[in-house]
Formats: C-alpha cells, sequence, structure tokens
C-alpha cells in the first residue's frame, strides 16, 4: 500500500467545509450556520482534496441527548453525501496499528488502480 501517501489528514473542520446547503432549501442561510457550527475531529482526504473518510472521535459526552441528536444528523448528513463515517469511541491506549486496521478498508478502497 505505498499510495498511502497520497492523503492529506485534517483535523477540527467545519462540516461546511464538506457539506453544501441545497439552494433551494427553506431558511437556506439558517442552514448553512447550523451546519458551520458543527465539527468533526478529522477528515482524510485522497490526492485530488477529495473527502475520504470523516473520522469522529467519540467520549463519554456523546451519550447525552443533545449529542446524540448532533451525531445522528452528521451522520445522515455524511451518508447523502456518499461521505463514509468512521466513529471511533476515545480510550486512553489503543493496541498496535488499531486505530490504522480500521480506517485501512477506507483507504484501501481510494488506493485500487492507482
Amino acid at each position: 500500500m505505498d499510495d498511502l501517501q497520497n492523503f492529506h489528514v485534517f483535523p477540527q473542520l467545519h462540516l461546511s467545509t464538506l457539506l453544501q446547503v441545497n439552494s433551494d432549501a427553506k431558511d437556506m442561510m439558517g442552514k448553512f450556520e447550523y451546519i458551520n457550527k458543527l465539527f468533526v475531529d478529522f477528515v482524510i482526504f485522497d490526492e485530488y482534496f477529495n473527502p475520504v473518510v470523516v473520522i469522529e472521535l467519540n467520549d463519554s459526552s456523546h451519550r447525552w441527548s443533545s449529542r446524540k441528536s448532533r451525531d445522528e444528523f452528521v451522520a445522515k448528513a455524511l451518508e447523502s453525501s456518499e461521505i463514509s463515517l468512521l466513529t471511533l469511541t476515545t480510550r486512553d491506549t489503543y493496541l498496535g496499528d488499531e486505530v490504522g486496521q480500521k480506517l485501512l478498508p477506507f483507504l484501501s478502497e481510494k488506493t485500487i488502480g492507482i
């Protein structure tokens, strides 16, 4: 998998960096302001800066009802834009390349045929 160096990782991006509000949506500005307030933890882009996968790190605060609603909104919005989402529960330690192994299916799809 020598092509993995062609990926770019960006932390803490506004959801509005990845998504657009439909131009015919009611209250387009309000909807834009809402997604502009939301951040995702990491986004991995391919060599052409197309989003490959969004990574969300969930700590215990994601059990709160307000966070669950936000998480559901983000997941549905990303899905409708055909952007993959990988949710990881935060821990103090991870074994070896555990996170890398969870990312591999998303990244290997984009390296086939390069």
